[in-house]
């Protein structure tokens, strides 16, 4: 019987591993709603970026752990959010690059959230 090396069963068991990695398809990103659903402009460059995606999701998981944070305004909250979500419909619509725009006021909501 042959004997096989431990080093080459590591090698096999790599190139399995690395060809079904570059075989399989990437997950794509999730935002905080049902992209099926999609009714707006914006969210339809939502749903077709990755980056801003994840960048909804993240603001979305933030915003939800606010308010159930002990002693926060969950009603001035609420009305901060909608807020966020109407500025920054209108901006991002008349602003001609809305990946961009999204870019920004998202990153701009995040940090407030954060603060």
């Amino acid at each position: 019987m042959k004997k096989i090396s431990l080093a080459f069963v590591i090698l096999n068991f790599l190139t399995a591993l690395f060809i079904l990695v570059l075989d399989s398809k990437p997950i794509l990103a999730q935002p905080s709603f049902d992209c099926a659903k999609a009714s707006t402009a914006m969210e339809l460059v939502i749903c077709g970026d990755e980056t801003i995606s994840e960048m909804d999701a993240y603001m979305a998981q933030l915003y939800t752990s606010l308010r159930h944070a002990p002693g926060v305004d969950k009603n001035a909250l609420l009305k901060s959010q909608r807020n966020f979500v109407r500025q920054r419909d209108q901006a991002c619509a008349r602003s001609g690059d809305a990946l961009n725009c999204l870019f920004d006021w998202y990153q701009n909501r995040i940090n407030e959230l954060l603060a």
